[in-house]
């Protein structure tokens, strides 16, 4: 009988084999964090009451602050990196209303740089899987509801089962993030069976749920993954297709902004496409015209279609705003928006240029993916950003610090060699 491996998920062991207690915290952390922020989109969150959040999310942040100090060699590039956690950390917290899980996203990326994404992204299969497994049987057998909703869209009766979960896009897009990192971890050894298996999952959560996006996204991360695995070379050799890549949070992040702003409901293909977008091309016009656009962002409630612990719909006027762009550049503001783009564009490039093609793949279907949903910022669904980041990191020190820092130096001695000889 074949043994089940279940990982390690508190892996403390550092690359040189030592015991690594900064690893060991960080992994602590990461799992503590993933596990409640998963059970508090489900309707176990009417057992998480908020003073338990809080003392959930300050729990996570000594333990990264724990792994901070245990791992920190206080050398410039140490502070560059931590100065850009900082700055981009004092952004989220000054918008993030009453998000308190927000807090510790990028001291959880800032943590991790240093260790093996891969490993991350074992951890977040396991635990995301307990979850949805949990969540979904819980709502079958009755432990907590399992909501229906019941509309007209265009005129169609649309059913969705929240299966558990407060909203029905949630389960869908936790699907999403694990199938993308499975996947992605058997990339090298990708059998049919396993995109088999995927691919009738995700069309079974289609049928109960409706979440036709996701859907299809998760269709096209394994044919994709099917198409590199048989023909590894192919990417390589279409130039145009790799400037689309590498390109593509840029080119996403216009489409969505023209399109959205030049919105006119008398435009035939405009209404008809806001119709198929389930009205994101309205709110998103309306976005901008109510709120504009600030350098350092501004306090936006935005109120969604989410149910609440208790499972009752909001009764305010809804105006979410689902495009990850227009929605980070009006709430974080001008400079954020462009220091995640910059960066996300960064990493496809770096991708790229280590004929990474998978991860390449998975980042231009987030680029696209960007353009209708926002949980892309969220590390319970979107485990890239585990990939991403020490990327940006080590090239913001490497390419832009020190190039800098040795001109300044260069300069400095033709001065005192000027002042000397003179």
């Amino acid at each position: 009988m074949q043994s089940i491996k279940i990982p390690n998920i508190f892996g403390n062991v550092s690359k040189t084999g030592f015991f690594s207690p900064a690893v060991f915290l960080f992994n602590f952390a990461y799992c503590i964090y993933l596990f409640v922020m998963l059970l508090n989109v489900s309707f176990f969150a009417m057992y998480i009451s908020r003073p338990m959040l809080k003392v959930t999310i300050v729990l996570v942040l000594l333990l990264l602050i724990g792994s901070v100090l245990f791992s920190m060699k206080f050398t410039v590039k140490s502070a560059l990196m931590l100065g850009i956690t900082g700055f981009l950390l004092m952004i989220i917290y000054l918008r993030m209303m009453t998000r308190i899980d927000y807090l510790p996203i990028f001291l959880l990326l800032f943590c991790g740089r240093n260790i093996k994404p891969e490993k991350i992204a074992k951890m977040t299969v396991f635990i995301s899987i307990a979850v949805l497994l949990l969540v979904l049987v819980s709502a079958l057998v009755g432990i907590i509801p399992n909501y229906v909703s019941v509309d007209y869209v265009s005129g169609e009766l649309r059913i969705r089962h929240y299966l558990g979960f407060r909203y029905a896009l949630q389960p869908p897009a936790i699907l999403f993030n694990i199938i993308s990192m499975d996947l992605y971890l058997h990339r090298h050894k990708l059998s049919i069976y396993r995109s088999l298996f995927w691919g009738i999952s995700s069309y079974m959560m289609y049928l109960y749920t409706d979440s036709r996006l996701s859907c299809v996204f998760s269709l096209a991360v394994i044919a994709g993954f099917l198409i590199i695995n048989r023909l590894p070379e192919l990417p390589g050799k279409l130039k145009i297709t790799k400037i689309l890549m590498v390109g593509s949070f840029i080119i996403c992040s216009i489409i969505s902004f023209t399109v959205t702003y030049k919105y006119n409901p008398t435009v035939k293909w405009m209404r008809e496409l806001n119709e198929i977008l389930e009205s994101r091309l309205r709110l998103g016009n309306d976005g901008f015209h109510d709120y504009g656009l600030k350098l350092f962002g501004q306090n936006i409630n935005f109120i969604g279609n989410g149910l609440s612990k208790t499972g009752e719909k909001s009764v305010k006027v809804y105006n979410y705003i689902d495009c990850f762009y227009e929605n980070i550049l009006l709430k974080y503001g001008i400079i954020f928006f462009v220091i995640v783009i910059v960066g996300l564009t960064i990493a496809s490039y770096i991708s790229m240029k280590r004929k990474d093609y998978y991860l390449l793949w998975l980042m231009t279907l987030m680029a696209a993916h960007a353009m209708i949903d926002d949980l892309v910022l969220l590390l319970n669904y979107n485990t890239l950003w585990f990939f991403i980041m020490p990327m940006i990191l080590k090239l913001a020190y490497y390419e832009m610090l020190v190039p800098m820092i040795q001109s300044l130096f260069q300069k400095r001695k033709r001065k005192l060699r000027f002042k000397l000889t003179s």
